[in-house]
């Protein structure tokens, strides 16, 4: 019996279907033979869902009877129905990068989560910040909720003197969703720091006048992205919600190039990232980024320290193999093996929550005085 990996495009997880494929076997079930980066309309969106619906029944004798699915998308939603009527059979059923930042769709979703739910399916989730979201906005059941931290399977090991000659003369920040660019550009309104942004043509925010000493760059090649980082001086990830998974293929970037990381203080940042040593966290944009980026300018080696220190996060946490045997023990797991981690109870989820929200190191004015 057969496991296939269903998506639209090459463009979506291909160091994680290739792994499927080439170790496990996994048939590649894909519509767009070319990777599809683009960013899109909401509506464009919707329409490429409806054919890739008609695509799906075009090879519905492909994966008729499946020993496992992994798909990848929102048609998953799609697939989940076909397998709820018996049109599909498959033994374990897993949507994989499973995200929502958006909580406006969360009151409509909770429904179709409920009315496609079937018995086989898993969704493997970024964050443990997801893990609570989404048990409470849309009733998914803990046992059904995988961890899989956003990584991929290539190593970065960058020596110390390499990310201390890449220390640049300008601050970057870089992304589209769930981003808060129009605070992080106010705060910078009172520096005379060089702010390199680069968003997308979505991104409103980025629509405003801007200060002499920022920069906006939209939808420009990966290649030039990531140059950009790499010349930085710090690299900051102005997530603007806790949304639970979010940024993190940006921050995957700044981690493997060993550069200085400065983000929110949010549950997903601390899931990542250690505060204080890979990266520094900030609570409010405008009070607080200005007071950093004065820290840094007056201590290099500060930011070779950072960048150093979250290259290894990376190299230890999200690259390399790391990922690749969590995936691999994910989807051979037989559901009676698998265990879950172990919920606390409301009173002392809250307490948690109290010591998280405390903001622990954010006087960078006094480190200057």
């Amino acid at each position: 019996m057969k496991s296939y990996v269903v998506r639209l495009d090459k463009g979506m997880y291909p160091p994680h279907v290739n792994f499927l494929k080439e170790e496990l076997g996994f048939q590649d079930l894909v519509k767009i033979q070319k990777k599809n980066k683009r960013l899109v309309s909401k509506k464009l969106t919707v329409l490429e869902c409806f054919c890739f619906i008609f695509f799906l029944l075009q090879n519905i004798q492909q994966i008729r009877d499946t020993k496992t699915i992994v798909s990848i998308g929102w048609s998953s939603l799609f697939l989940k129905l076909l397998v709820k009527l018996k049109i599909i059979r498959c033994q374990q059923f897993f949507w994989l990068g499973f995200f929502i930042h958006n909580y406006r769709f969360f009151s409509i979703l909770k429904h179709v989560m409920a009315w496609t739910a079937i018995k086989e399916e898993y969704y493997i989730i970024n964050s443990e910040a997801d893990r609570s979201i989404y048990r409470q906005h849309l009733n998914i059941p803990n046992r059904k909720l995988i961890l899989l931290p956003y990584g991929d399977f290539s190593s970065a090991n960058i020596e110390n003197q390499e990310i201390e000659a890449q220390v640049g003369s300008y601050y970057f920040a870089g992304g589209f969703t769930n981003r808060d660019y129009a605070s992080l550009i106010d705060a910078f309104r009172e520096l005379d720091q060089k702010l390199v942004i680069v968003g997308s043509h979505l991104n409103k925010d980025l629509q405003v006048t801007l200060p002499p000493n920022v920069q906006v760059l939209r939808d420009i090649p990966k290649k030039q992205f990531n140059t950009l980082v790499k010349n930085a001086k710090a690299c900051i990830l102005p997530l603007k919600e806790e949304t639970g998974a979010s940024g993190q293929m940006v921050l995957l970037n700044y981690m493997k190039q060993g550069k200085a990381i400065i983000v929110p203080h949010m549950q997903i940042t601390n899931e990542y990232l250690e505060e204080g040593t890979s990266a520094l966290f900030y609570k409010n944009t405008k009070k607080d980024i200005p007071s950093i980026i004065r820290y840094l300018d007056q201590d290099k080696d500060k930011i070779v320290e950072l960048g150093v220190a979250a290259n290894a996060q990376y190299n230890r946490n999200l690259g390399g193999d790391t990922i690749k045997n969590k995936l691999h023990e994910i989807v051979t797991t037989l559901p009676s093996q698998r265990t879950f981690p172990k919920l606390e109870n409301r009173t002392n989820q809250k307490a948690k929550n109290i010591r998280y929200t405390k903001y622990k190191s954010g006087n960078y004015g006094a480190l200057l005085s």
